[in-house]
């Protein structure tokens, strides 16, 4: 069924009017809440007044393109699943997001446990969907130059709801792609056109240092699989072996452990109170400024400011209190001077 403590809700879409009661009787029969629409915009209006979990349709609707009737409610409602009632295949649809998003396929007679059946494995799916943490909505750039392979990538990632991929087919193309827009995720082939093994990763990390990289490779060799990790990637998969569950786990594990890693570079060079630089990064930034006014003959400014009667804060107040000067003195602080200077 649906949501817990709800009935799921079902929109059956069909001009048919005889066949639409079937449906409904049927899944209501089940628990379900059930709404009728026989047209596009009357579909598209049923999913506005209320959430339906899945949608159960015609593709090869008579009356207008079912195909089109479907992809236009994928769209508008990413989350919701749906049964397609029809004796087709997956091999009759044109889209990847319509085909990432049909749970089941049900014959025409309609038989009640089989539709049942379905709708239950739509629900499921729609639950998977709703759950699925971490990279939902995310930007993906992806590398790679062997047509079969990249529709593949584009397949498993398919069900992730909102995410949108852009497909390059070497470095050169994909530093370009990074300088004008932000990824979460660079999948990359090793042997491209323009970079050959961990070419491609050297080029690639340090134009995005923040982005989780995966290695998505035909080269099935652990001790490059390990250099690759070395140079900043945070998996390598192997073609082949990997489908589309696989490959979600892989980025959802990487994109985890490159937040970590994150947050530990930054806690390296911050206070974790006040979020503003901490004596090592000063030391960082003074040597490169010394060394840039040396090579230039250019002189900067260090300047030293103390607050004057802190310790009676704590003393009267409380260390809170005194906490809580200090992060408001440096928003303050940081508030004040350019990008290129650090309090």
């Amino acid at each position: 069924m649906g949501q817990a403590g709800s009935p799921g809700r079902v929109l059956f879409v069909d001009p048919d009017p005889e066949r639409l009661a079937r449906c409904v009787a049927i899944a209501e029969q089940a628990g379900f809440a059930c709404t009728t629409a026989r047209y596009l915009a009357t579909a598209l209006a049923r999913m506005g007044e209320h959430p339906h979990q899945v949608v159960a349709a015609h593709p090869d609707h008579r009356d207008e393109n079912g195909q089109s009737l479907m992809e236009a409610i994928c769209i508008r409602f990413p989350l919701a699943s749906f049964v397609a009632l029809s004796r087709g295949g997956l091999d009759r649809l044109r889209s990847h997001r319509l085909e990432a998003a049909i749970a089941a396929w049900v014959q025409p007679a309609l038989v009640a446990g089989e539709l049942i059946a379905a709708i239950r494995d739509a629900f499921a799916m729609h639950a998977r969907r709703v759950r699925a943490p971490g990279i939902e909505g995310a930007r993906v750039l992806l590398v790679e130059d062997n047509p079969g392979d990249a529709l593949l990538v584009i397949e498993h990632l398919a069900e992730l709801v909102g995410t949108t991929i852009q497909h390059v087919t070497g470095v050169e193309a994909a530093l370009e792609a990074m300088r004008q827009a932000t990824f979460d995720f660079v999948i990359s082939d090793l042997t491209l056109p323009d970079a050959t093994g961990l070419d491609a990763i050297r080029r690639l990390q340090p134009a995005a240092p923040d982005t989780t990289l995966v290695v998505l490779s035909g080269i099935a060799d652990e001790d490059i699989a390990i250099q690759a990790l070395q140079y900043g990637a945070q998996d390598y998969l192997v073609k082949g072996e990997v489908d589309a569950s696989t490959l979600r786990r892989t980025l959802r594990h990487a994109h985890e452990r490159k937040q970590a890693t994150n947050r530990l570079a930054h806690l390296a060079r911050h206070d974790p109170l006040t979020g503003v630089a901490n004596r090592v990064a000063l030391r960082e930034r003074i040597e490169a400024a010394l060394a840039n006014a040396v090579r230039r003959n250019l002189a900067f400014a260090v300047l030293f400011i103390d607050l004057d009667r802190f310790k009676a804060i704590n003393d009267t107040c409380g260390h809170d209190a005194g906490d809580a000067v200090l992060c408001e003195v440096s928003a303050r602080m940081q508030e004040l001077v350019r990008s290129s200077d650090v309090v």
